[in-house]
């Protein structure tokens, strides 16, 4: 979490995918929480916005990347959430964005990000 917030400090992106993505392999035996506050502070305060993957739903992960508890800590920092689903065929496009889209607005999303030449706009969940 440590490279994720430099990463979300160099300027180079827009976005930051997979935040949770080890849970794929292995899930925490510690707690992370406060690592994973550092690196929302961090995506916060530069302005980013994160992945919500659905690749985790059929992937071996159980759940989108990141975690809903993640999500949740995220809408309270008031970071903006894209959709993504890590296709690798064209049955996979978009694939059970329509229960990712319900968690979300679950959780208090109202909108989603879509960029054009590193502009962001919004878009209703």
């Amino acid at each position: 979490y440590k490279l994720i917030a430099e990463a979300a400090a160099d300027g180079l992106c827009d976005i930051i995918g997979h935040l949770d993505l080890p849970k794929k392999l292995r899930r925490p035996t510690i707690d992370l929480s406060d690592h994973i506050g550092h690196a929302l502070t961090a995506i916060r305060r530069n302005d980013l916005a994160l992945d919500v993957n659905t690749s985790g739903l059929r992937k071996g992960a159980g759940e989108v990347y990141p975690d809903p508890d993640i999500l949740r800590q995220a809408f309270l920092c008031g970071i903006p959430v894209t959709l993504g689903s890590d296709a690798h065929a064209p049955a996979e496009v978009a694939a059970q964005f329509d229960e990712t889209v319900a968690m979300l607005k679950a959780i208090g999303y109202e909108h989603s990000c879509i960029y054009s030449g590193r502009q962001r706009s919004l878009i209703d969940l």
